[in-house]
């Protein structure tokens, strides 16, 4: 598995993204599971969205980072999956992003029904 970091996730050309706030359940989550080492909570926020992105887009492929600007510390994607979701984690929920990256090797409609699926949606549930 390669690093994904934002930084590359935005200088590469093949995806377009969006940025929203995180949910506030979502980026408390991943502050409590980052502080206590929990990487449990990490694996299941990406379980969650898995399932959520299943259900409604069989056959994309997943992938997840949480962490800073420049680093991660849980990461699962190997930078060329359909979807990667960057958690940018903040001390304050507001300060808290969501950077939803979306292949341009999908349909326009499945992109625009991808990023409408997955804005600010409550991965801990």
């Amino acid at each position: 598995m390669s690093y994904t970091s934002y930084k590359k996730l935005l200088d590469n050309s093949n995806y377009e993204h969006r940025i929203c706030g995180m949910h506030v359940n979502v980026a408390i989550g991943i502050r409590e599971a980052h502080k206590h080492n929990n990487d449990g909570e990490f694996t299941r926020i990406k379980d969650n969205l898995q399932a959520l992105i299943n259900t409604n887009y069989p056959g994309v492929s997943f992938g997840v980072a949480i962490g800073g600007y420049f680093t991660s510390y849980f990461n699962n994607s190997n930078g060329k999956e359909d979807i990667i979701i960057h958690f940018l984690s903040d001390v304050t929920n507001v300060d808290s992003k969501m950077m939803t990256f979306v292949s341009k090797n999908l349909l326009p409609e499945v992109m625009d029904g991808i990023f409408r699926l997955l804005y600010k949606h409550d991965a801990t549930l």
